[in-house]
């Protein structure tokens, strides 16, 4: 994580690392109260910065975040894309099946700067070509027939960058 790599460099080094699963401007002092405050974290401080940066994103979308507290209980944090099980449920809809368009519309909603890969391991960053074919695979493994013709693209995967 870019925010993990930027602490680091300054010397930091977290004391604890907290990873959730919380709802796109849907974080709530109930949901992370527990885990935060056992680490001195002021709950409500990272609520207002989650549901903040997580703005342009689809209410609701369950995003992976990742928490570094630190020794003088601050703390910084980085949001990932949703998960790919997620965007495949929005773009499929009712359907049980999704077209090789939209997985790579998926793809790109997965390679998207900023929230999906790491900056410091852009040598690491696949293809939009692999992202497509292992969001093909997870759509099969979800039960998901995969076609070849393309349909209309709903409102959400056609905002895709």
């Amino acid at each position: 994580y870019s925010a993990a790599a930027a602490a680091a460099a300054a010397g930091r080094t977290p004391v604890a690392v907290v990873r959730a699963q919380v709802p796109a401007q849907e974080a709530a002092m109930n949901q992370l109260g527990p885990v935060l405050g056992q680490h001195g974290v002021k709950t409500m401080e990272f609520v207002k910065q989650f549901n903040k940066q997580t703005e342009a994103v689809q209410k609701g979308a369950v995003m992976p975040v990742r928490i570094n507290v630190y020794k003088d209980r601050t703390f910084d944090f980085a949001v990932r894309t949703p998960k790919t099980s997620w965007l495949i449920r929005q773009v499929a809809g009712d359907t049980r099946y999704i077209t090789t368009r939209e997985c790579y519309a998926v793809a790109l909603c997965k390679l998207a700067p900023g929230l999906a890969f790491a900056q410091d391991a852009a040598a690491r960053r696949p293809s939009a070509h692999a992202m497509t074919k292992s969001v093909c695979g997870t759509a099969r493994s979800m039960g998901f027939e995969i076609r070849g013709a393309t349909r209309t693209l709903p409102a959400a995967a056609a905002a895709a960058p």
